[in-house]
């Protein structure tokens, strides 16, 4: 456990470079993310947009628009020369680990508040003590004194 302010200093400090390290990850993974964003939009597009290329095919009017969108992601992933379940994988992937660093920093995040609340409740209880010691010392002699 941590006992003193040193202690306290030295696990803040931990908790400092974690958060370094964390959110330097989270930057290069979002970095990935977005040299990639075109493909994973894509890729969303063509499952969100499938319905609307069924139905532009069976005759039905007013979804042109979706249709065109859907077949201009078909020609990205199409062109890109991946599969569509590795992209899916790499995309699953990058959103889980950035998911789980955003974590990891919220938490880390959280124990620096709960550090700093403690501190600040240190100093408060430290200064209520000072003010009642010379009331216990009181106390203390007027309790000598009765068992004299």
């Amino acid at each position: 456990g941590i006992e003193t302010p040193a202690q306290m200093e030295q696990f803040q400090a931990s908790l400092e470079e974690k958060l370094s390290v964390l959110t330097k990850q989270r930057t290069i993974l979002n970095v990935q993310k977005k040299k990639q964003k075109k493909l994973f939009d894509a890729l969303s597009d063509e499952q969100a947009l499938a319905p609307a290329k069924r139905l532009y095919e069976e005759g039905h009017a007013g979804v042109e628009a979706e249709y065109a969108q859907y077949m201009a992601a078909v020609e990205v992933l199409d062109a890109c020369g991946v599969p569509r379940t590795m992209l899916e994988a790499q995309k699953a992937d990058c959103y889980k680990k950035l998911a789980d660093l955003n974590r990891e920093i919220r938490q880390i995040r959280k124990q620096m508040k709960m550090c700093d609340e403690i501190q600040r409740e240190t100093g408060t209880i430290e200064r209520q003590l000072q003010r009642l010691e010379p009331e216990r010392q009181r106390n203390k002699s007027r309790r000598q004194e009765w068992e004299i």
